[in-house]
């Protein structure tokens, strides 16, 4: 976790994969290829949580995600990490994807 200056909350593991992706968006970034989350103390990648997921699979549709499997590192479309999804849109709201 990682404290927020002038403030008692505390940012999770989950809350910093979405502030990187704002970052990302903030510095410009409007497309992502690729994305892979790294665990801290040398746990290597660390597949996205839930709702990250659902954040990607909004936002970022068509992204490729790097996760840690038995055979080693996997590189899975974000739509094949998230079955049946509801897709979110500002025009269209939620439908199924």
């Amino acid at each position: 976790m990682t404290e927020l200056p002038g403030s008692t909350r505390l940012l999770t593991r989950e809350d910093e994969e979405l502030v990187a992706l704002g970052a990302a968006r903030a510095g410009g970034a409007t497309e992502i290829a690729a994305i892979v989350a790294v665990g801290n103390h040398g746990r290597g990648p660390v597949g996205p949580c839930g709702r990250d997921r659902q954040v990607l699979f909004d936002f970022h549709p068509g992204v490729r995600v790097i996760l840690p499997t038995r055979d080693g590192l996997r590189s899975v479309l974000i739509e094949d990490l998230v079955p049946l999804a509801t897709a979110w849109t500002l025009d269209e709201g939620s439908s199924m994807a």
